[in-house]
């Protein structure tokens, strides 16, 4: 399934997670790794002003300690590390994983701390919203997971094409791990006149079985003109999608959730992309993003 993976830390414990669910994945597929750390050129200018030389080559050296002590030689062997320097961090790790032709890049959800939290947690979503590359987001708990393979796949399904493409590749992992599939589709109509378009009929008390039979006809018709892995569900639930979302994966015990980082176009663009975000920051599961077109 993955032949290249890269892997970026900042040494916190979500990196740390990552790194377990990268390496996984790796055993799992016999794939190339590369784990790196990316220092900003805002971080490496106040190193320098405050730093004397001998100092600053110091900084260096830890960094480079700390990055053979985030991957033993012995957990992978073969596997590269490097220091990269540039401007931007998400930038610097999609201009390498395109160059170097990685096929999936696994990073952590968040780090340590209010100011890590906030900034590990903006790229992220950067990652997220502007791969071309496939990209798995790991929160940062205990248990690492894959280290069996992937048993149960969520794939949360606005009938949006970034979900669609999300089914589409979730179908291929599952192929590759022997995995079983769910779909969810959460029934949520906000107060927004101009989000109503989302579904065929207005909901009023009386049409919750229709409106949730028209998801469920959806759902097979999606089913249908592809060519899936025997162990599909389907789920139709009433409910804000992040909650149910974050619900049904905890109650359901499922490895991992695949989305794509926003649906349509206007506010039901914003509305998915809010969703993704939120469930990226809500999860206690790994979530692969998929950017439009990936």
């Amino acid at each position: 399934m993955f032949k290249r993976i890269l892997i970026s830390t900042d040494f916190s414990e979500a990196s740390s997670s990552a790194i377990g669910h990268g390496i996984n994945l790796a055993w799992l597929c016999g794939a190339y790794v590369e784990v790196i750390h990316v220092v900003s050129s805002l971080e490496e200018s106040l190193h320098m002003s405050i730093l004397d030389s001998g100092s600053q080559i110091k900084w260096k050296a830890r960094l480079e300690t700390y990055l053979d002590l985030a991957l033993p030689d012995e957990a992978y062997p073969g596997a590269k590390k490097s220091l990269l320097w540039g401007a931007s961090i998400p930038g610097e790790i999609l201009e390498h994983a395109v160059k170097e032709n990685f096929d999936l890049i696994v990073c952590g959800s968040h780090g340590r701390g209010l100011i890590r939290r906030a900034l590990l947690g903006n790229i992220t979503q950067e990652l997220s919203r502007n791969s071309s590359i496939p990209v798995l987001v790991v929160p940062p708990i205990d248990r690492v997971r894959f280290s069996n393979g992937i048993d149960r796949i969520l794939v949360p399904m606005d009938f949006s094409q970034p979900s669609l493409d999300a089914l589409d590749f979730a179908i291929r992992l599952a192929e590759a791990f022997n995995s079983a599939i769910i779909l969810l589709h959460s029934i949520y109509v906000p107060v927004f006149a101009e989000t109503r378009n989302i579904y065929p009929i207005l909901m009023t008390v009386s049409a919750d079985d229709e409106l949730k039979r028209d998801a469920s006809a959806r759902l097979k018709a999606i089913l249908k003109v592809r060519t899936c892995p025997p162990k599909v569900e389907m789920e139709v639930k009433f409910g804000e999608p992040v909650a149910e979302i974050s619900y049904y994966v905890e109650e359901n015990d499922c490895s991992c959730i695949i989305m794509g980082s926003h649906g349509r176009k206007g506010l039901e663009r914003a509305i998915l992309g809010s969703v993704t975000t939120n469930v990226l920051a809500r999860t206690k599961v790994p979530v692969f993003t998929l950017a439009p077109r990936f």
